[in-house]
């Protein structure tokens, strides 16, 4: 309702009848009609260009906005009459897909500074029996792959008069930023999980050193016909097994909407009833099953040398935990709140030590067209 509308038995202020005559009009013989078009235009220009609209009738309009504060003709007021629906919207939130890629490893303890993984290596070889001095000597070597452990941190900060408010109205209010700063700090470790963090040296899995990397050549568009998706695929797929001597394989797949819409969507041929998507999981040599969708995986959601831009990412992997783990040491913890003065501050973090791939060959990161 117009704000000049607000009220029954509305009467055109001195001012504004003032201006309606000098305008060439008869304030007293505007009927119900031309006030509401007069009202709808005001309201326009409050809107779009209250400049427009002169100080002295901006100020009076300004009385007319309370419409539950403003006598009545009848006995209830505006938001006596207005209902409001129990259930609260919240902005939906993207999923965190490195939680559903990949399995978490809780094993390190809080307070850590580090993690490490020891890998032990076996070289030499044999032969046949010559003589003494032709018998090969075998060994074994162990290295080790140190990581850093970050903590991801957040906080709340309220007055006490906004928690006497809350208390008041029932709000919900320090509840409500408790969850924020949890969607923040999941966020913020599921991206670390996908793209990790050069300054810091954290290892995601888009950014992993000894993962190999592939530029694809075959867009997933109608500039290339089925037939030259389901080879890349293929292709992506098999190089683990054939640059391992068949040990290394991957069991998933992630991969950004876009490519995952096409393959998804795409007939494997006119006379065919399966999609691209469809007989490939059913006819890949290396068995895989499971395909992951990752927004993380759009084209330019991450900036930097591990990035190539404008190409969307997939990523094959095995997903033992032994192969391909997400170290997760605390997810999320708020600490006891602190007061200063008028102010409580809750402190909260997450502890995290990033991707590890112990079969890293079993991996392959292809940048792909759309």
């Amino acid at each position: 309702m117009s704000i000049l509308l607000a009220t029954a038995g509305f009467s055109v202020p001195d001012d504004l009848e003032a201006r309606i005559d000098s305008a060439g009009y008869d304030h007293a013989s505007i009927d119900a009609t031309r006030c509401q078009a007069m009202a709808t235009r005001l309201d326009s220009l409050l809107a779009s260009h209250p400049d427009r609209v002169p100080t002295v009738i901006r100020n009076r309009l300004d009385g007319w906005r309370r419409t539950d504060a403003v006598p009545t003709q009848g006995f209830f007021l505006a938001q006596q009459l207005e209902f409001v629906y129990q259930e609260v919207l919240r902005t939906p939130q993207p999923k965190p897909s490195a939680f559903e890629a990949f399995a978490i490893d809780s094993r390190v303890p809080p307070g850590a500074r580090t993690h490490k993984v020891r890998r032990v290596t076996h070289v030499g070889e044999a032969t046949i029996y010559g003589g003494e001095g032709d018998v090969p000597t075998v060994g074994a070597r162990q290295v080790e792959e140190n990581f850093p452990v970050v903590h991801i941190v957040s906080k709340i900060r309220l007055n006490i008069f906004d928690l006497l408010s809350d208390a008041f109205a029932n709000g919900g209010l320090l509840r409500e930023n408790m969850e924020a700063a949890r969607i923040a700090i999941t966020q913020k470790m599921n991206a670390l999980s996908w793209a990790g963090d050069r300054k810091h040296k954290v290892h995601g899995a888009l950014n992993y050193p000894w993962v190999p990397v592939k530029l694809s050549s075959t867009p997933f568009s109608s500039s290339s016909t089925a037939d030259q998706i389901l080879a890349e695929l293929n292709a992506c797929a098999n190089y683990a097994s054939e640059n391992s001597q068949d040990i290394l394989k991957p069991d998933s797949v992630a991969i950004a909407p876009a490519l995952d819409n096409y393959i998804s969507q795409t007939p494997r041929s006119s006379t065919s009833d399966k999609t691209i998507k469809q007989y490939w999981l059913e006819t890949n040599p290396m068995g895989i099953k499971r395909i992951v969708r990752a927004a993380e995986l759009k084209a330019n959601t991450y900036s930097g040398p591990s990035f190539p831009a404008n190409r969307h990412g997939m990523l094959f992997y095995n997903s033992a935990r032994e192969a391909t783990s997400n170290t997760v040491i605390t997810m999320f913890q708020l600490l006891p709140p602190q007061s200063d003065g008028f102010f409580d501050t809750t402190y909260a973090y997450g502890s995290y030590g990033g991707i590890v791939y112990r079969m890293a060959g079993a991996s392959l990161i292809a940048w792909v067209q759309a």
